[in-house]
């Protein structure tokens, strides 16, 4: 075989190396940004490198999957948000009023403080059901969607925003 083709030979295959190697780095960089398994760590990388999916979005309630199984979906979609700003506050709207207050997050624990609210009556709310659901929640973590689902210390289920 001629100096030339063995050069040829050599460089596809160093190529081609390259190319698996490039894939395979690229498969665990891909995998490693989908966990939706957050530490404190990676809480604070995302803080300071990456975009803090938690505070600073208005995330709108999806629905709860409670843990038999039921399913509480908003009569109007949109009504519903929740706000979390980085001072630890939060503030949010349902179908009928505004409500506001402080949580507090380590981690994946989350705990909101007293919610306070405008005081609208209004006939066929369910802000009471939603506000309930908030003062039960003591964990968070987001979804293969990004969606953000709050958990609760007494197992009723998952909320899910979006």
């Amino acid at each position: 075989m001629s100096k030339n083709k063995f050069f040829v030979i050599s460089l596809m295959g160093v190529l081609l190396m390259m190319m698996v190697l490039f894939y395979y780095n690229h498969k665990i960089v891909s995998e490693s940004l989908n966990t939706t398994d957050f530490t404190d760590s990676n809480i604070d990388e995302a803080k300071t490198g990456q975009i803090n999916r938690f505070t600073d979005k208005k995330w709108k309630w999806v629905k709860t999957i409670m843990s038999n199984n039921d399913v509480i979906i908003p009569r109007k979609s949109e009504a519903f948000t929740i706000l979390f700003k980085e001072d630890n506050s939060f503030s949010g709207t349902t179908d009928c009023n505004n409500f506001f207050g402080k949580y507090e997050k380590s981690g994946n624990i989350l705990s909101f403080g007293s919610i306070g609210s405008t005081m609208m009556s209004c006939e066929d709310s369910q802000e009471l059901e939603f506000i309930k659901l908030l003062e039960d929640v003591n964990n968070f973590f987001f979804n293969e969607d990004g969606n953000l689902v709050l958990t609760s210390k007494l197992d009723f289920g998952s909320i899910i925003f979006e």
